[in-house]
């Protein structure tokens, strides 16, 4: 059996909210906590929103952004109840729902992530990331034939979004679609070359088709960028075992 690379790309979306309602004093902190985020300073930035949300826990802009800040700092989940509270303060703000949804895809919640993605794609159906991540949440669930569409949503959405294809090609390698897999990972590497991944997922995917001679001219690129890729040389002794157990069979 061939061994697989199973990585799944995961889109994060960022946005900084403008401030609210609030003292003239709030407002000058929470732009600075805003400048300090920009700044890619999220453990100050996080420290100054908490700050602010001590002493005002109804401002959504300071709970919304903070979690972006424990986002960005892998608190994954701090950030979820920072977005959970934020979708108590305003449940129409469907940046939210995306968010908290990449979120529980990190934490490894598909049954909330999908529910939270569902949700927004329903009211924003253009969002290429957003239905990169529900795509991930239903894969994680084993719901590949919705997978597949999610991700295809995806592509639709930003024909240049290499995660989606490579992830849609991962599903179809998992529905033992290995063609249309191929496809998939064709187009990745037309957007980029020496994306090891989809080398190495598109030489199994030959392996499977029996097109051994083109699984191991996959196998030997994935090794040209990572010589210490162990799997690769695995899987290279494997197609030319089968090579040579079609000989013997000629």
């Amino acid at each position: 059996m061939v061994t697989t690379v199973r990585w799944i790309a995961l889109a994060t979306g960022f946005l900084l909210l403008g401030t609210g309602i609030a003292g003239a004093d709030i407002v000058e902190r929470l732009d600075e906590a805003a400048e300090l985020f920009e700044q890619e300073a999220y453990q100050a930035a996080e420290e100054l929103y908490t700050e602010i949300l001590e002493e005002d826990d109804s401002l959504f802009e300071a709970a919304f952004n903070r979690g972006l800040a424990r986002y960005r700092l892998g608190r994954y989940e701090a950030a979820e109840e920072d977005f959970s509270l934020a979708w108590e303060l305003d449940d129409g703000y469907l940046d939210v729902l995306f968010q908290r949804g990449t979120v529980r895809v990190h934490l490894g919640d598909y049954d909330g992530a999908e529910n939270d993605l569902s949700r927004y794609v329903e009211e924003v159906e253009d969002d290429a990331q957003a239905w990169n991540n529900l795509g991930i949440a239903r894969f994680r669930l084993e719901r590949l034939e919705e997978a597949a569409e999610d991700f295809g949503r995806a592509i639709d959405a930003d024909e240049s979004f290499m995660e989606a294809r490579y992830n849609r090609g991962n599903v179809h390698y998992d529905l033992e679609e290995y063609e249309r897999a191929v496809e998939d990972y064709n187009s990745v590497l037309q957007l980029t070359e020496e994306h090891i991944d989809a080398l190495f997922n598109r030489g199994n995917a030959y392996f499977h088709m029996g097109q051994y001679h083109d699984a191991i001219e996959d196998f030997q690129a994935v090794l040209r960028v990572d010589p210490e890729f162990i799997d690769a040389y695995y899987n290279i002794g494997l197609a030319y075992i089968r090579l040579a157990e079609e000989l013997e069979d000629s």
